[in-house]
């Protein structure tokens, strides 16, 4: 069995690939419930509220992920899939909406949401700023403001990363 941090390392790692599950979900609940939502090296600790809140929306979807088949649980694009699935009115959803008494909008959502966390994951892990990762994911109900304030950022991102890529091409010592 491994310990926290090589099982946290392994989830960092399937989140740089895209590759993050419902049974890594699962065990980042039951992290984040252990550490009393205390998150050590992040700029703001939450609230009592918001600490209440996000333990309310785990416990939520933990619910929906016991559920789920073991396949399901180790390939979440079964689900996603299913989500397109609306000739047959998306039959894994209908299943773990009964069998877990969530409604099918609930579980859809869940989806949807986990599916939008393992692109931003991946796009974070590789290098993106993740406020830009952020207002994209947002961008298609956003309005012209917030389209624009996406491209500054973007544009912002893209300048920051050019001026690393400058400083680690320099040789220490060297005189340009």
């Amino acid at each position: 069995m491994m310990d926290a941090g090589d099982a946290i390392s392994a989830i960092d790692q399937r989140a740089a690939e895209g590759s993050v599950t419902y049974d890594d979900f699962l065990f980042m609940g039951e992290t984040f419930r252990e550490l009393k939502g205390k998150t050590g090296g992040l700029p703001e600790q939450l609230s009592a509220k918001q600490i209440k809140e996000t333990e309310a929306k785990f416990a939520k979807h933990e619910k929906i992920v016991g559920v789920m088949f073991e396949e399901e649980r180790g390939n979440p694009d079964l689900l996603r899939d299913d989500l397109g699935d609306t000739d047959n009115k998306c039959p894994r959803v209908q299943r773990i909406s009964k069998d877990c008494g969530v409604s099918e909008r609930d579980v859809a959502l869940f989806i949807a949401e986990f599916e939008a966390m393992r692109q931003s994951t991946q796009r974070i892990a590789a290098g993106e700023d993740p406020d830009a990762v952020n207002l994209s994911l947002e961008q298609g109900t956003g309005n012209r403001a917030e389209r624009r304030k996406l491209k500054k950022v973007q544009e912002k991102a893209s300048k920051n990363m050019m001026n690393k890529a400058k400083k680690s091409d320099k040789v220490p010592g060297s005189e340009e």
